[in-house]
């Protein structure tokens, strides 16, 4: 992953495998954040669940 850069495209930073979901650790975004602008192009409510499935968040791609 260290080998993706791009300006349209966060770095990953870390991953965190402790407990039953996995955490990603990623660059921050210039502007608003990655949950906001997921919910937007998605048209997530923000009564969905906080945390996005890592499928779905390759699905988005």
């Amino acid at each position: 992953m260290n080998h993706f850069q791009h300006k349209h495209i966060l770095r990953l930073l870390g991953v965190c495998l402790d407990g039953d979901s996995p955490l990603l650790v990623l660059e921050l975004m210039e502007t608003d954040d990655l949950l906001k602008y997921l919910r937007e192009c998605r048209n997530l409510q923000a009564s969905d669940s906080f945390a996005l499935r890592l499928q779905d968040l390759f699905a988005m791609c």
